[in-house]
């Protein structure tokens, strides 16, 4: 069945009036179906993106949470206190 390109309206331009349905039943019929296959094609499309975005944002949180253990090891307080630590003191020496 091939379905008849939209008509541009006359009166207003740019607009374009609605294909007329078909008086056949089996075309009626399989135009349905057809748009059913689309709209179940687009929800199976939908519902994949949805869980690519759970996932993506679980990831996010993941790394956001390693960025602040991250941040607390290098500028926490503990960390200030680790520095000095691990810096060796230098002392005058002196010359006799």
């Amino acid at each position: 069945m091939r379905i008849a390109p939209r008509r541009r309206h006359e009166i207003i331009p740019g607009v374009t009036t609605p294909d007329p349905l078909p008086d056949d039943v089996a075309a009626l019929h399989a135009l349905v179906l057809t748009a059913w296959a689309e709209r179940d094609a687009e929800r199976a499309e939908k519902g994949r993106l949805v869980e690519e975005r759970d996932q993506l944002a679980g990831q996010n949180d993941r790394l956001r949470h390693l960025l602040r253990q991250m941040q607390r090891m290098q500028f926490g307080r503990r960390s200030e206190k680790r520095k000095r630590s691990l810096t060796p003191t230098l002392h005058p020496v002196r010359t006799v």
